[in-house]
């Protein structure tokens, strides 16, 4: 039987289905209620606990534009000797080979967002309304040149990595359009109830919980969600990686893996 039971002196609410064992309906040692007092052990009973990270809104969401830089080819000669494994002057001359690289590389970190907050949150960032994840592909050439991004966070700010590969050919600049969002990571207050609720607003769990506030949830018909995968999005096989979020699939031309999109739920605020 699903239940919602507040146990003060635990300063521990939740909803959650009843395991068996009997016991007061009060007391959270009472194995009727294992899933409030140890929800990581039940979470298969869990609706809603307030020990879980609520995802509520600190900022955002907000559209970044961002114009990732173009990326020259160079050459780049190695002569080696044949006798000695010396480096020598290019072009190669007498005992040696010579090796052409052709394109180049390049790393960089884009701020998309500061936050203020003076910690590291949890945060998320989408494009074309799919979460973005690690080693996201987000250009590609027909010449095996690309564009992977990552996200993290510093207590400043949410950054985008950037890994540029250009070959024969220069890596053409490109504009896309980021959302992110940042989450608060919230205490409970002691000086709020367990529960309140004054007009149209409540609050839980000693204010982990406030309807004033806004949340990460479940979209429905109409709204503009975006796609929280719900499995793996990335895979390498020959020398090339295949990356995947909200059911489209991006793969570089060297891919010959067959790793299919996740499925994914739609969220938003």
């Amino acid at each position: 039987m699903a239940v919602h039971r507040g146990f003060s002196g635990a300063n521990v609410v939740a909803c959650f289905e009843e395991v068996a064992g009997g016991g007061s309906l009060h007391d959270i040692d009472a194995p009727r209620n294992a899933p409030a007092k140890s929800p990581a052990d039940h979470l298969d009973k869990i609706i809603w606990h307030q020990r879980c990270f609520q995802y509520e809104l600190a900022a955002g969401p907000v559209d970044v534009p961002v114009t990732h830089a173009a990326l020259a080819t160079k050459n780049t000669y190695y002569v080696v000797s044949t006798g000695g494994g010396s480096v020598g002057p290019f072009p190669p001359t007498g005992s040696s080979i010579g090796f052409l690289v052709q394109g180049d590389q390049r790393t960089s970190d884009i701020l998309l967002f500061s936050h203020g907050l003076g910690y590291v949150p949890k945060f998320m960032v989408s494009i074309d309304g799919r979460r973005v994840p690690d080693g996201f592909v987000v250009q590609q050439d027909n010449r095996g040149g690309h564009r992977r991004i990552s996200v993290f966070a510093t207590s400043g700010g949410i950054y985008l990595r950037e890994s540029a590969v250009s070959t024969d050919i220069d890596l053409a600049a490109v504009a896309r359009t980021y959302r992110v969002m940042v989450f608060a990571t919230r205490a409970p207050s002691p000086s709020l109830p367990m529960w309140s609720g004054q007009g149209d607003s409540m609050q839980l769990a000693r204010g982990i919980i406030d309807t004033k506030r806004r949340y990460l949830r479940r979209t429905g018909p109409g709204e503009t969600p975006f796609a929280l995968n719900l499995g793996p999005t990335i895979d390498i096989r020959n020398g090339g990686a295949r990356s995947a979020s909200g059911g489209v699939v991006t793969s570089e031309s060297r891919y010959n893996g067959a790793m299919p999109a996740p499925s994914f739920v739609s969220v938003g605020v």
